[in-house]
């Protein structure tokens, strides 16, 4: 299967149907393609990344000027599709002795065979399987995969790729990476949706597009450049293209031998059931900034400074992590930045003349992963909001405070309730996040409200007034107060033996009030009037 030529990506068109396509199908036509309908959450967003790099790769606008005019113009299929093919040649999932789709170009004879199932990031490990701790996702589920979904899981392995074990490295990014889109709220073109997240060439340091055979753009082309020693791949070293199609995993399909049905989307036809793989593959600097990417600075052991791009945690994301991935913009004044991606649609894109008055969000997806193993997969959406330039900064500082204010309230309602539990609360067991992920989860849709309402006032569309901002502070804390007191009563009463713990809850609950009071980011939405 040639992953340009052939029909592989499940989609669905405007008339509601659903097939397979090829990536130049998302061109203009009569009955245009709407949407991804990947078999798995992961593959989804596997294949968008996949298919904004295609376009980034072989189709990317000179200038910004030249992005419009694909916005409105959707280009036909056959010019896509012209474009795309120059490059078929280094998108075959599978050949015995040329170079194949994101796998190794020679592997040695010391390579290990493994079953298909292992190249999906949550299947149980080696070890996992050994000691019998496959209670949840359990082995043997997945013994077999169809050409399209075995390419999906072969990109996503290689793009979110988690530590593996000795000398198997992860993606480019580090291990699951957050990966953060710009989306329409209402536009359903699939070409559109693609190309919001498609930058021009110059923002990329690179005018020109590359050859259809460059190594140094698909590294599959060419021997891998080993690690045996460490050794690392700096932007410097290859295109920075690359960031599209890094491959730190070295492996080869083995020949599809049956036929049947894929365990993961059960399609019929050719199967795949196992790979081979080995270790030390290609090792990426922290040095990369891939654009689909938030990043933050980290400060290393030597005092020199290397950027980690933010990954998925434990309970998702919340509305807190909003301003790191939608306004910051500069790490000049921030510990965090915004993907390249969301920075150049808020900066140039968005005051694009179709786009006023339309409805536009982030989508956030990627695993929450400890070391080898997935916890979990999180995928939502955040708001962008117009933020005028010279607004910006005074726009921020504001919002910081309402954002402070409100993990503040979450950590002490927690605290609190746990005290209300237990005379030594630090010994309590187990996960007790829901409590402060209830609390983000009730306030959400006020915060949001509350930003959208500060963003008019500040910029001047409700009068600008100090004022009318130091009102709407006082309006959250006393919101988010108020709902911190209800989630209180309803964690801290849940115990059925409510009588003989009543004296403690009562004490949690007063000091509750004490430490809500006394805390300076919520007293300092108070005194900002």
């Amino acid at each position: 299967m040639n992953l340009i030529k052939d029909g592989w990506i499940p989609a669905s068109r405007s008339d509601g149907s659903v097939c397979f396509i090829a990536p130049w199908e998302i061109g203009k036509s009569d009955n245009p393609v709407t949407e991804i309908k990947a078999p798995r959450p992961d593959f989804r967003g596997a294949l968008y990344q996949f298919l904004i790099g295609l376009v980034q790769t072989t189709f990317s606008p000179e200038e910004e000027e030249d992005w419009t005019d694909y916005w409105g113009n959707i280009p036909s299929c056959d010019e896509l599709k012209n474009a795309f093919e120059k490059y078929a040649d280094a998108f075959e999932l599978y050949s015995e002795n040329g170079p194949a789709f994101m796998q190794d170009f020679h592997l040695p004879d010391s390579a290990v065979e493994n079953t298909i199932s292992s190249l999906l990031i949550d299947a149980p490990g080696g070890n996992t399987v050994v000691l019998n701790k496959d209670h949840f996702v359990k082995r043997d589920t997945v013994r077999c995969m169809c050409p399209s979904c075995a390419a999906t899981a072969l990109f996503t392995l290689q793009t979110n790729a988690p530590s593996g074990g000795q000398g198997n490295r992860t993606g480019m990014r580090g291990g699951g990476p957050l990966t953060t889109l710009v989306m329409p709220d209402s536009v359903e073109n699939l070409w559109q949706k693609i190309w919001l997240n498609v930058l021009p060439r110059a923002g990329l340091s690179d005018s020109s597009l590359p050859d259809v055979r460059d190594s140094s753009v698909f590294p599959w082309l060419a021997e891998t450049r080993e690690s045996c020693n460490d050794e690392k791949v700096y932007p410097s070293d290859v295109n920075i293209l690359q960031q599209f199609w890094g491959m730190p995993r070295r492996i080869r399909l083995a020949k599809s031998s049956e036929q049947g049905i894929c365990d993961v989307c059960g399609r019929k036809g050719d199967l795949y059931v196992s790979y081979s793989a080995k270790n030390y593959g290609i090792s990426y600097s922290s040095t990369w900034h891939h654009v689909l990417s938030p990043y933050r600075k980290q400060v290393e052991k030597d005092g020199t400074e290397s950027l980690l791009a933010l990954k998925g945690k434990q309970g998702g994301l919340t509305y807190t992590d909003w301003m790191p991935l939608t306004l910051f913009s500069s790490f000049d004044t921030n510990s965090a930045q915004m993907a390249d991606v969301v920075s150049a649609f808020c900066f140039f894109k968005m005051k694009f003349e179709p786009f006023a008055g339309t409805g536009w969000h982030i989508w956030c997806f990627g695993y929450d992963m400890e070391n080898m193993k997935a916890r979990c997969w999180y995928d939502q959406k955040m708001p962008i909001f117009f933020v005028p330039d010279d607004m910006r900064n005074k726009y921020i500082e504001t919002m910081q405070k309402v954002s402070t204010a409100a993990t503040d309230c979450a950590r002490t309602l927690q605290s609190q309730v746990k005290a209300a539990w237990s005379d030594n609360p630090k010994d309590i067991k187990g996960d007790v996040s829901f409590i402060e992920a209830a609390f983000y989860a009730e306030t959400e849709s006020m915060f949001y409200k509350t930003a959208d309402t500060i963003l008019k006032q500040v910029s001047g569309k409700q009068g600008g007034l100090e004022k009318n901002v130091s009102l709407e502070l006082q309006h959250w804390r006393k919101y988010i107060i108020r709902k911190v007191n209800e989630l209180f009563d309803r964690f801290a009463l849940q115990d059925t033996d409510v009588t003989a713990n009543m004296k403690r809850v009562v004490h949690a609950a007063k000091l509750l009030g004490i430490y809500l009071n006394k805390d300076k980011a919520i007293e300092q939405l108070k005194e900002e009037a």
